[in-house]
């Protein structure tokens, strides 16, 4: 008797992502809003906004005009939730305008979203980054959103992905 189907469903049927259910959530700011509990139940999400970065086909974060958020890819695989074609993950690079219908999920630090499905749109101009303040920055508010960082960058570190940079923004150093 094989499981993930009947996990699948189960998970799909929590979320009403059937015929007759509740509205999904439209809006990053909304889904980002929610008190962890309430991202934990598994709610309907449809969002369209654009990839403003990329880990493989592993997970991405995307912003629309609200604010931007964590898809994980992974998990959703992971939870046998995700429906989707990895031909249109392997599609969406920085820049590219998406439409994700899935599910949310409390995270580990913000909540996020684990795609059921994912569908190019098109290309889209990347957000306008917002100018770094500490205060927001260090503490996290601007998890997932494009920010501009005036730094003296002290150092660096390759990585499997490309180069990190040490930097001391005074105040700050990261």
């Amino acid at each position: 008797f094989p499981t993930a189907p009947l996990v699948r469903i189960c998970w799909l049927l929590l979320a009403g992502l059937v015929p007759g259910s509740a509205e999904p959530l439209t809006s990053i700011a909304d889904i980002r809003m929610l008190p962890r509990e309430q991202a934990g139940m598994a709610l309907p999400v449809r969002v369209r906004g654009v990839v403003t970065w990329r880990n493989g086909r592993e997970s991405m974060t995307v912003q629309d005009d609200s604010a931007g958020i964590w898809v994980s890819v992974i998990g959703a695989r992971d939870r046998g939730i995700w429906l989707g074609n990895y031909a249109e993950v392997d599609k969406a690079r920085e820049g590219t305008e998406i439409e994700i219908e899935g599910l949310t999920d409390p995270g580990g630090y913000a909540p996020q979203i684990f795609p059921t499905s994912l569908r190019v749109v098109g290309r889209k101009p990347l957000p306008a980054a917002l100018r770094m303040e500490p205060g927001r920055f260090f503490s996290g508010a601007d998890d997932c959103q494009r920010v501009e960082v005036r730094a003296v960058v002290q150092g660096f570190q390759r990585t499997s992905q490309g180069v990190a940079l040490v930097m001391d923004a005074n105040p700050g150093h990261f």
